[in-house]
C-alpha cells in the first residue's frame, strides 16, 4: 500500500460525512470493538474502519456494511478534517498531542482496551476530550467523575456499557492443546518484565514441561525493537519458546493454562474471563499519571491483585514452580471467585451493550 493510494483513499474518505467512524490503531484492536460493531451493523448502521496497520486481516475480509481503509502516514491530516457523525477510539490523550478533534465531527466517543482504572496507568486527563466514555465498570465512572470534579472539567456522558471480552472469553475460550502452556506477557511500561528479569525468569521456566510462549505488548514492540530483536534471539535456539505475535486474543488464551505478568490489564482478561489464576511478578507500578493519589482511590487492579493471582517477587523467581502448582488446587472455587468479582465490578449484560448502541443511535438521529 503506498502513499499515494493512501492519499486517495483519505480524500475520498474526507468527501463526505460518514455515519460512524471506528479508529484502530493496531490489528490488535477489533477484539475491543468487536460487540459494538457487531450490534450496529445488525442495525443496519454503516461502519468505516480506518486501521493503521497493514497486516490487519479486516483489509481482506471486512465483515458486511462495514468499509475498512488503511491510514498510516496522513492520520494527523484526516484526524482534523474528517466529517463524522460518531467517532469512537481506544486512543487516550485525543486532543494533546498530533491527532486533534475535528470540527466536522459531532460525537467522540472512547472504548477502552484494557479494564483497567482511568487514573494511574493513564495519562492525567486523557479523557478530556471525548464527549462519552463507554465505561467498562462503576469503578471507572466514580474515577472519571471525580478527575472531573478535581481539575475542573467539562463533564463527559459517561455510559454503563462494560467490558464485552471478558464475555467472549468466558463463552468461547476452551483449553485446546495437550502439553500444558505458560503464556508470558507483560506490559510495556518501563520497568516491565521484559526490562527486568527476563533472563532469570526464563531459566526458571525452562526447567518446567511446559510450552513457554512470550506475548510482547504492541505498544513495546514499537517503542523496543532492538530490544525485541535480543529477545528473539535469545529464545531462537529453544525449542521450548516461542514468540507469540498474533492479533486474536482469544485464540492465544485457549492455549493457556498459565499466565505470568506484570502491571497488565491482561491479568484481569485471563483471570475474570478465562476464570484461571495469574502469576505476577512484582515490578513497580505502571504510573503514567504520578497525581493518582489525589483521587483518594484505589485502581481496580491493584484493589484486586490478591484475589486474581499469586504474587512472587524478581529475587524469589525460584517459588514459580511451586506457586504454578499452586494454581492448580482450587479451579472450580476460582471460577465462582471471579465470576462474583465480574458481576461486582462490570457492567457486563446484553442490556448494557444495547444502551451504548440506543446512545449511538441517538447521535446519528440528532445530528
Amino acid at each position: 500500500m503506498g502513499f499515494f493510494k493512501e492519499y486517495r483513499e483519505v480524500q475520498q474518505l474526507l468527501q463526505q460525512k460518514q455515519q460512524v467512524v471506528v479508529y484502530a490503531e493496531s490489528r490488535f484492536y477489533f477484539q475491543y470493538y468487536r460487540q459494538l460493531i457487531h450490534d450496529l451493523l445488525q442495525e443496519q448502521v454503516p461502519v468505516s474502519y480506518i486501521t493503521s496497520d497493514k497486516a490487519d486481516p479486516l483489509l481482506q475480509n471486512a465483515p458486511t456494511g462495514m468499509k475498512v481503509i488503511y491510514v498510516k502516514w496522513m492520520l494527523g491530516h484526516l484526524f482534523s478534517r474528517i466529517k463524522a457523525k460518531v467517532m469512537i477510539m481506544t486512543m487516550p490523550d485525543l486532543g494533546h498531542f498530533l491527532y486533534k478533534r475535528s470540527p466536522g465531527t459531532g460525537t467522540y466517543i472512547y472504548m477502552f482496551h484494557a479494564a483497567v482504572s482511568t487514573h494511574q496507568q493513564y495519562r492525567k486527563n486523557a479523557f478530556e476530550n471525548y464527549d462519552a466514555v463507554f465505561c467498562t465498570g462503576p469503578y471507572q465512572e466514580a474515577e472519571l467523575k471525580k478527575e472531573e470534579k478535581l481539575f475542573n472539567l467539562p463533564a463527559k456522558q459517561l455510559l454503563p456499557y462494560g467490558y464485552p471480552l471478558l464475555d467472549q472469553l468466558q463463552n468461547e475460550v476452551k483449553r485446546t492443546g495437550e502439553k500444558p502452556v505458560i503464556l508470558l506477557a507483560p506490559s510495556w511500561f518501563e520497568g516491565c518484565i521484559f526490562d527486568t528479569c527476563l533472563e532469570e525468569l526464563l531459566a526458571t521456566l525452562q526447567s518446567l514441561p511446559y510450552r513457554i510462549i512470550l506475548r510482547p505488548h504492541p505498544e513495546y514492540v514499537k517503542r523496543n525493537r532492538k530490544k525485541m530483536q535480543s529477545i528473539r534471539q535469545m529464545i531462537r535456539n529453544n525449542p521450548q519458546m516461542e514468540m507469540d505475535d498474533k492479533a486474536d486474543l482469544l485464540q492465544r488464551l485457549s492455549e493457556t493454562d498459565i499466565l505470568i505478568t506484570d502491571r497488565s490489564g491482561i491479568a484481569l482478561e485471563f483471570a475474570l474471563g478465562c476464570r484461571r489464576p495469574v502469576i505476577f511478578i512484582e515490578t513497580a507500578l505502571k504510573e503514567a499519571n504520578k497525581e493518582w493519589r489525589k483521587w483518594g482511590m484505589e485502581p481496580l487492579e491493584n484493589a484486586i491483585r490478591s484475589q486474581i493471582g499469586l504474587v512472587v517477587h524478581p529475587e524469589d523467581l525460584s517459588k514459580i514452580p511451586s506457586l504454578i502448582d499452586n494454581t492448580y488446587q482450587s479451579k472450580e472455587s476460582f471460577a465462582a471467585k471471579m465470576d462474583t468479582l465480574k458481576r461486582e465490578h462490570f457492567y457486563n449484560s446484553p442490556a448494557a451493550y444495547q444502551e451504548g448502541v440506543k446512545y449511538i443511535l441517538d447521535k446519528l438521529n440528532t445530528q
